[in-house]
């Protein structure tokens, strides 16, 4: 399992593979997504997009120092802009 903790990016707990399923426990995120919750309260105030640019920018720095490239990375923002988290979606498997 891959290992990644870090306060703004979503929590990976475990992973499970039957012959049929793959299981993934993460760590729950209600927040909103980055492009509803500009919807919502557009304009953003400097303050709010300085919080918002900064957890981004710190979360997506652990994944480049660990040499973690993901395609379709999802930014969650808390009520208030107070929290960012980066959630990584999850792939897409096909059996045989």
């Amino acid at each position: 399992d891959l290992a990644i903790n870090h306060e703004n990016i979503v929590t990976h707990y475990h992973t499970d593979r039957t012959d049929r399923y793959i299981f993934i426990v993460m760590e729950l995120c209600n927040y909103s997504d980055l492009e509803s919750y500009y919807n919502k309260h557009a304009p953003l105030n400097t303050s709010d997009m300085n919080i918002i640019l900064k957890q981004l920018a710190s979360g997506l720095q652990l994944l480049y120092s660990n040499h973690i490239v993901h395609r379709d990375l999802k930014p969650m923002v808390s009520s208030g802009a107070k929290k960012v988290l980066l959630k990584m979606s999850i792939l897409e498997y096909t059996f045989t």
